[in-house]
């Protein structure tokens, strides 16, 4: 008896082990399958077209497809747009626009060039309106998607590999205050490994010559470094390493946290780059503009050659003393020069020789009380060879060599950023809008300017943690000033992709100045044309997927 119920019940176990095996085959199965379902390019359910009048009225035929926009029976929505985003006043009419003059005919009035046509509003013209650029992908100076960004990311792999120049991203950041907000046994976890999937995408959206820049605050800041060398340093084509930390000083009042220790007043800017990447470079007169109290000494009188514009700052003789007559011996000998003539001639220190016409120049003396000289920084031959980058400047002392610079108008970024304060990201907004607390701590634009100045004519730039659009805007800020054509591509998820994104883009594209949510008649608009997009997600294709798998359960489905 004893035995038959052992065996029974080893029977029982064995049945629902198999039952158990099905299951987990099953749960296994879907997991696969929700795993394709995740990892498949999505398809655009939504797209239309941002372009300036000025744009459509250079192409061929341009100037008639605007008359055909102006006659189409839903120009008055546009026209309302312009108002709402107070482009315009309440006077505008339509034949505003134009300008009639008796030499150039027709043309659009400079106060309206820079007008963006949506064309969400003309659906039955957007396809003419598009065949009049015959490269839309080198006409196209920006893409906006919106969609969960692993989606997007794997959605444009295929046409982006390999473009982008530089990344900037401004991750949620992993706090209690933030809006990316997980179990807190699994905050880290959940949010690093958010961060390792897209962070491994954009690497092969990247250039070898790629710039990537992250920030973050001390929350995440030390695991994302980690993060940042693991993934990025195993990318397939080439690897990219660890370059800086910037340290944003933005809040100088301090702000308490997490209730314990220090104010905090800094936020950090990671920089990744492969071995191309050189120098971060900036204009000088921009940096002295809005960091004055990082950039200074920067005061030099501009002098000029037949070369071009220059300033003297360093002399020629090498300011360290360890280089001298001993460590560098080649380097050490008198210089003659020649005022009348400009001919150089030299001599060993220890000659005692003149040359008529010609004034000696010793090397500088040397301080550190062993050694007599400090060294030239130039030989004898780049000395001969580049003699129009040098100033000879008689003193009271004798002669001073000073070397010409003729790369004043640049220099190197320094590591701390300052006086660029996060209230001015929340001033920007209010002169964009004329409302306060749209979003929370939106990025000042020139910080992302700092980032994406890194950049040249017509590359690429990509934040696939868009927001407000501050990368966006930037772009087209450095656009404007430099003459550039850089791109842009953006991807954003909330719905305030329509509400505060697409519509600050549409604003800084019209106008640069702002004040109270009004354009500003001493603004200056940019030509632009701009793609915005909504993918399906993945919601949407499980919902799709459900209906065909019912279809197929259906009485008579094989």
């Amino acid at each position: 008896m004893f035995v038959n119920n052992i065996e029974n019940i080893i029977e029982k176990m064995r049945y629902l082990k198999n039952i158990a095996d099905e299951v987990i085959i099953c749960i296994a199965l879907l997991e696969d399958e929700l795993a394709n379902i995740w990892n498949q390019p999505r398809s655009v359910i939504k797209s239309h077209y941002v372009i300036t009048l000025d744009r459509i009225a250079q192409q061929m035929g341009g100037i008639k497809m605007i008359e055909l926009i102006l006659s189409h029976h839903n120009i008055e929505a546009q026209i309302q747009e312009w108002r709402e985003l107070c482009m315009i006043d309440e006077n505008f009419g339509k034949d505003h626009i134009w300008m009639i003059d008796m030499i150039n005919g027709k043309h659009l009035h400079h106060k309206y060039q820079y007008l963006p046509i949506d064309t969400k509003y003309f659906s039955d013209l957007e396809p003419q309106i598009i065949s009049l650029f015959n490269s839309l992908d080198e006409a196209i100076d920006g893409w906006l998607i919106k969609s969960e960004n692993y989606q997007a990311l794997n959605t444009i792999l295929p046409k982006f590999r390999g473009k982008v120049k530089c990344v900037y991203i401004d991750p949620p950041y992993n706090t209690s205050n933030d809006q990316f907000i997980y179990k807190d046994r699994y905050q880290h976890s959940s949010w690093l490994t958010m961060m390792a999937d897209r962070l491994a995408l954009s690497a092969e959206l990247m250039r070898e010559d790629s710039i990537l820049f992250m920030n973050i605050d001390d929350n995440e800041f030390s695991r994302l470094s980690i993060l940042a060398d693991t993934v990025l340093g195993r990318k397939r084509y080439s690897e990219y390493h660890y370059l800086n930390t910037f340290v944003w000083i933005n809040n100088l009042k301090g702000r308490q946290i997490a209730g314990r220790g220090a104010a905090r007043t800094h936020e950090y800017v990671l920089a990744y780059g492969s071995s191309m990447v050189g120098k971060f470079l900036a204009p000088v007169a921009k940096l002295v503009d809005i960091m004055p109290s990082v950039y200074k000494g920067f005061d030099y009188e501009t002098r000029e050659d037949e070369a071009g514009l220059y300033v003297i700052k360093n002399e020629l003789y090498n300011t360290n003393s360890k280089f001298n007559e001993e460590t560098r011996p080649n380097l050490v000998f008198n210089i003659h020069y020649n005022f009348t003539t400009g001919e150089i001639r030299f001599s060993e220190v220890n000659e005692k020789v003149e040359y008529e016409g010609f004034v000696k120049i010793p090397p500088k003396p040397n301080n550190d009380g062993i050694h007599k000289y400090h060294a030239w920084r130039w030989g004898k031959d780049k000395i001969l060879r580049c003699k129009s980058d040098l100033e000879f400047v008689k003193t009271k002392e004798g002669v001073r060599i000073y070397t010409k610079d003729r790369d004043f108008q640049t220099t190197a970024l320094k590591d701390v950023i300052s006086d660029i304060s996060t209230s001015d990201g929340n001033k920007e907004h209010f002169d964009l809008f004329g409302q306060i607390g749209l979003m929370e701590h939106p990025k000042p634009v020139l910080l992302v300017e700092l980032f994406i100045g890194q950049t040249k004519e017509e590359e690429l730039v990509l934040d696939f943690f868009a927001g407000s659009g501050t990368t966006a805007h930037a772009v087209i800020n450095l656009n404007r000033e430099e003459g550039s054509r850089r791109k842009y591509i953006l991807i954003e998820m909330a719905n305030y992709f329509y509400t505060i994104l697409l519509p600050r883009i549409k604003k800084v594209i019209f106008s640069d100045k702002w004040r109270e949510g009004k354009a500003q008649q001493e603004g200056k608009g940019i030509s632009h044309f701009v793609q915005y997009c909504e993918l399906e997600q993945f919601e949407d294709v499980l919902h799709v997927t459900s209906y065909a798998k019912d279809d197929l359960l259906a009485p008579g489905a094989e």
